[in-house]
């Protein structure tokens, strides 16, 4: 097959069709023998590649025998696969005068547009081209099929382009026309349903991939897309018979297993899970991933003594694993069984060499259950063995300041200073000295790290208001500046690294592990709304708003600035501004839980209840453990008279996470201003499940 045929397949086809000769036009019966060689000669040179003799042939044959189809649709071909578009377009238009309705023909001048760029136009006239395929009962049908295929292709093709412009309902329409030129072909149902969940309309997705099963019900594609479907709309026990489809059809699909106990869980047939679970082990007893895969599908269901079993088995088989020692020490400790924990962690510890890892975890959950002398003895342990270990020293010192115990904090990074020097570590040793004797005694450590290049919005600001000059950053005002970007610099490069570490399912605030020196999203954000306020305090309004629409110019995609203005805006008393730019810093980042909370209140405050109660629940998911949105969600939706779906909702996260103490809670005070008490009564008489 030549290199063009590669290139477009769907005209390759019509290089095989006979010559269709039309009535109407004056014609030779039969065509004579040197028309017949020249056209043989061509084909075989257009078959070879060499293009420019091809077309020398060809316009000496439509020249002598223009009524003759076959050598007007190849040369047209082979001036559009030497890039030739005004050739092939005029090749085209002079076959067609002879004869009007060549479907081939009119096929490559469909083409000439998509090889120009013109897809709507192209589209268009493949669209013509199918009612005269459909029409001409004596088209081949194999160019039938060909160019019903091409428009579906197409109409794909269509479809992408209006996805990247998320013109959803455009490309949804496309991607229609492909389901209806190829109802057995999954793409089109596949990219419909696509559409559909970018729009969150997960009822019409699940409809869509119905139809496509329909046509093919093994379609592992399909069926996954239809696990993605039901998800989104919390329907468990049907995901349940399609999980176990897909079971049957990818039974060492290690996602697929997790995703088939995970629903059994939810839908609480324990046992039909325990022996799951003893069927896929009997086949993988050796796949130690399975094992980790299965107990953290325990786990993220809310069943930590399950998550605990399959753990105990995969040591059964390897006694010493230590990181399944310390996921087990973990949920041991979830679970309270802190002594069990404590033995597995001081097992891999170790008494005279302490371990690192089983060390650590030891020490954090002493501190995590309180147990202050237990912790202080495994801290100085480690510090002991590890006292050039920066991660280890800086976690050791921060557990002493928040014990009380400044001076252990304050001895430990002095040594870690000595045997690690550098402007980070110093800046570490003036934070610990700002905390426990103030800031006027941290300043020349501050000032130190600063002279060596360590700028730290902190020693920045500390610097700052002590009335410091610093090279190239000025004093006072200019400083302050100075350290609110440098304080919004970082945070938007650590948001970036949670977003990227943690993908979609990361929380975007919080538990992120640091660096020596560096700043976790909460400590940056809250510097961030200090040093404006202190800004805004001390120095003149002109100057405090000609820095934030400076900042608005320079960092106008970020988030964290959104939000400062935000609260500019409320403080100065223009809820309107303030709700824009609210709404801004949420949509610039999702995951950002106070721009959810202000847009909440914000809206509220100017009684646009629907888009409060949308930011309220937002904020809730962000953050769970913070109580302000869930009593929101509850008094709004108690004065629109839409309690009982608010129970609704809670009831089906209340199955997903049984555990959730304050969901249990709140779920339990809803039910009761709805007055649902026979439902109140069976949640407080329910047991945990285990």
């Amino acid at each position: 097959m030549p290199s063009f045929c590669r290139k477009y397949p769907f005209l390759f086809m019509l290089l095989l069709f006979p010559v269709v000769v039309h009535p109407q036009i004056p014609q030779h019966a039969v065509p004579p023998a040197e028309a017949a060689r020249l056209y043989e000669q061509a084909l075989e040179l257009y078959r070879q590649g060499e293009l420019d003799s091809a077309v020398t042939r060809l316009r000496a044959l439509t020249g002598s025998w223009p009524n003759l189809e076959e050598p007007w649709t190849l040369l047209s071909v082979a001036l559009l696969q030497s890039e030739d578009f005004d050739g092939a377009e005029e090749a085209v238009r002079a076959g067609l005068e002879y004869m009007p309705e060549s479907v081939g023909l009119l096929q490559v001048d469909a083409e000439v547009h998509v090889a120009r760029g013109y897809l709507q136009e192209g589209l268009r006239r493949y669209a013509d081209l199918e009612q005269a395929a459909r029409s001409d009962q004596e088209l081949p049908r194999v160019q039938r099929t060909e160019i019903l295929n091409r428009l579906a292709e197409l109409h794909l093709l269509t479809g992408f382009h209006e996805v990247e412009r998320e013109r959803y309902n455009r490309a949804g329409t496309h991607f229609e026309e492909v389901v209806r030129l190829q109802p057995d072909s999954v793409y089109g149902y596949q990219n419909l349903a696509v559409v559909y969940f970018r729009t969150d309309r997960f009822r019409d997705a699940s409809a869509v991939i119905d139809r496509g099963l329909n046509r093919n019900p093994l379609s592992v594609t399909l069926l996954r897309m239809k696990v993605a479907a039901l998800s989104g709309l919390e329907e468990y026990t049907e995901l349940e018979n399609i999980y176990s489809i897909l079971q049957t059809l990818e039974p060492d699909d290690s996602v697929v297993t997790a995703g088939y106990l995970q629903v059994l869980l939810i839908n609480r047939k324990f046992d039909e899970a325990g022996a799951f679970v003893e069927s896929v082990l009997a086949r993988s007893p050796d796949n130690y991933d399975l094992y980790t895969e299965l107990s953290d599908t325990y786990s993220r269901t809310g069943y930590l003594v399950g998550a605990v079993g399959i753990l105990q088995r995969r040591l059964l088989r390897d006694p010493g694993h230590r990181p399944t020692l310390l996921k087990k020490a973990a949920m041991l400790e979830q679970l309270g069984e802190y002594e069990e924990a404590a033995r597995i962690y001081i097992s891999i510890s170790g008494e005279d060499s302490p371990d690192q890892k089983g060390g650590l975890g030891l020490a954090r959950m002493y501190a995590r259950i309180d147990s202050v002398d237990a912790a202080q003895e495994v801290w100085q342990s480690l510090t002991e063995a590890f006292e050039s270990d920066e991660a280890i020293v800086l976690e050791a010192s921060q557990f002493f300041l928040d014990r009380g115990n400044g001076d252990r904090a304050i001895a430990l990074l002095e040594q870690l200073n000595r045997s690690r020097p550098g402007p980070a570590n110093r800046f570490e040793l003036g934070r610990a000295i700002d905390r426990v004797y103030g800031e006027h005694r941290a300043i020349e450590h501050y000032a130190s790290a600063v002279d060596d290049g360590f700028f730290h919005p902190l020693a920045f600001y500390r610097l700052a208001t002590a009335g410091y000059s610093i090279d190239g950053a000025g004093q006072g005002c200019e400083l302050l500046r100075r350290t609110l970007d440098l304080t919004l610099v970082r945070l938007n490069a650590l948001q970036r690294q949670v977003l990227s570490t943690l993908g979609e399912e990361g929380t975007g605030g919080g538990n992120l592990l640091r660096q020596p020196g560096e700043p976790g999203l909460a400590e940056s954000d809250s510097m961030a709304m200090l040093t404006y306020e202190t800004l805004a305090d001390r120095c003149q309004a002109d100057f405090s708003r000609e820095v934030l629409f400076d900042l608005l110019d320079r960092y106008g995609d970020s988030g964290n600035i959104r939000l400062l203005a935000a609260r500019f805006f409320r403080n100065s008393g223009d809820n309107a501004k303030a709700l824009e730019q609210a709404s801004l810093a949420a949509n610039l980042n999702p995951r950002m839980f106070d721009a959810h909370l202000l847009e909440a209140k914000l809206a509220e405050q100017m009684n646009q209840t629907e888009r409060a109660l949308q930011s309220y629940e937002r904020a809730r998911s962000l953050n769970p453990g913070i109580v302000e949105p869930w009593d929101s969600l509850i008094r709004l939706h108690r004065r629109r008279q839409t309690l009982d779906g608010l129970c609704d909702h809670w009831l089906v996260l209340y199955r997903l996470e049984p555990d959730n103490q304050l969901l249990r809670e709140k779920l339990t005070e809803a039910l009761h201003r709805a007055g649902r008490y026979e439902e109140v009564l069976r949640l407080k008489q329910e047991k945990k499940p285990e």
